[in-house]
């Protein structure tokens, strides 16, 4: 080959000229796109490889007036279900040729305005973001100005006009009520999350709608907004024990928030599954081994992260102005053992 002698000189345009194709074409199939052809990506993949072809990321991103990469602001990160998320983004992101710039909000809405700001500044080509539990409105509009794209995942604010990526948590939240009621539960406390997140909101209304179709009357103090993390959970259990009005079962917002319960109720001597019942909402790792195994409502992280990176790079490289998209992925029950047939009366 011509220019095997010669690797730290091979351009793509030497890639094209080689194989008769497009210098597009070529710089698609460098980066695995969809768009082409199996067989021509590895053509092209293989001629590089044995060139020793390095792609110039500095003239690239100069020609093209990109950074190919994406910003990706959640909440945190030591948690299975925003680290599945991010593999999901990662494996989608890196299947298109770009990188991603992660940055981690610590549910801080003040951190969370400055995660974005960095990002911005570095001129990332879109935003992918979970908003923080304490989020305003104001760092959005101030995205929507600039006209970058951005892509929000798992928790949307459906009022900006971006696009989203969320499962169906009204659903999901009514499924998981409805298997309490069917079970003998009727007396139903909802640990809800903070009601300015668009994911709190609809799990409490899916929480009344199962209560509203068996004719069950909402009752206001058993709604408790406490948050998405453990500690919420595990105060809001103690502080409604101290009542002496315990539910006879409890619905939170987050598998987080139930683990908390978890520990709340160790502490108390009530035990889950039989004394009270219990039903989280994520999935997360440990819910299938926690004692008892915790029924939850499902949600396919890793395939909110690629559907979220898909949608981001169409609008990244669409012309125009790209109509705004709302996916919505289904959240399925996994029942266990911490929801039981109630065998006794309350």
């Amino acid at each position: 080959m011509e220019y095997q002698n010669k690797k730290e000189h091979i351009q793509q345009r030497d890639l094209a000229r080689i194989l008769n194709l497009s210098t597009m074409t070529i710089s698609k199939a460098l980066r695995n796109h969809s768009d082409i052809k199996m067989e021509t990506r590895k053509r092209v993949q293989d001629l590089a490889k044995e060139l020793g072809y390095k792609p110039n990321f500095v003239a690239r991103n100069l020609s093209s007036k990109k950074t190919y990469t994406i910003g990706v602001v959640m909440p945190k990160i030591a948690h299975s279900f925003y680290s599945s998320v991010l593999d999901g983004i990662q494996t989608m992101a890196k299947q298109n040729g770009y990188e991603i710039v992660l940055m981690v909000s610590r549910e801080s809405a003040e951190k969370e305005a400055k995660d974005i700001l960095t990002l911005m500044s570095m001129r990332v080509d879109g935003l992918l973001v979970s908003v923080s539990q304490e989020t305003g409105l104001s760092s959005f509009h101030d995205v929507k100005r600039t006209g970058i794209p951005l892509v929000f995942f798992d928790r949307a604010f459906d009022e900006l006009g971006f696009s989203s990526v969320t499962v169906d948590d009204r659903g999901g939240a009514q499924k998981a009520v409805e298997h309490a009621l069917n079970l003998g539960y009727k007396k139903i406390m909802h640990f809800a999350g903070y009601q300015n997140v668009e994911i709190s909101r609809q799990r409490l209304a899916g929480y009344i709608d199962a209560l509203e179709k068996h004719q069950i009357p909402v009752d206001d103090d058993l709604i408790v907004e406490c948050g998405f993390g453990e500690k919420a959970g595990y105060d809001s259990f103690i502080k409604i024990n101290k009542t002496g009005k315990l539910p006879e079962l409890v619905f939170t917002v987050s598998d987080s928030v139930a683990c908390g319960v978890y520990k709340a109720a160790k502490d108390l001597h009530v035990e889950i599954g039989k004394d009270i019942g219990l039903i989280g909402f994520t999935d997360i790792d440990v819910a299938s081994i926690l004692s008892p195994a915790l029924t939850t409502v499902h949600e396919p992280a890793e395939l909110m992260g690629k559907e979220a990176v898909n949608l981001l790079i169409r609008e990244i490289e669409s012309e125009g102005h790209p109509e705004i998209q709302k996916i919505l992925l289904p959240a399925d029950l996994r029942i266990r053992e911490s929801c039981g047939e109630l065998t006794r009366p309350f």
